[in-house]
């Protein structure tokens, strides 16, 4: 059910306000509906499963994926995650463009 899914991502994030989570979600996609944050966020992270992604960030990092992309995108000076990853790509001159990998093996 949908409650079970907001108990799983606030369980997983340790947010214990999930709307909260929601509202970054918002705010730093800079979209105005769930949806198109999720669409955002998938297609910087290449996951479409909020908890596969949410356990990928885990194995790398303790940080919170909303700080995450908080941090991101003040490292970059831009208003989106999908604008920071496309000056990150232009910062480093990488050829195409570059994703958030959370597919790294595990012994990287």
């Amino acid at each position: 059910t949908v409650l079970e899914v907001m108990e799983g991502i606030q369980k997983q994030t340790g947010c214990s306000d999930i709307l909260e989570f929601f509202r970054s979600m918002l705010t730093y996609t800079r979209t105005k509906s769930l949806r198109h944050a999720w669409n955002v966020i998938v297609t910087v992270t290449k996951k479409n499963d909020i908890f596969v992604l949410l356990e990928s960030m885990k194995v790398y990092t303790s940080m919170d994926i909303m700080y995450f992309f908080q941090m991101l995108q003040r490292i970059t000076n831009t208003t989106t995650v999908r604008l920071a990853t496309l000056k990150v790509t232009e910062l480093f001159k990488v050829p195409g463009e570059i994703q958030i990998n959370v597919n790294l093996p595990l012994n990287y």
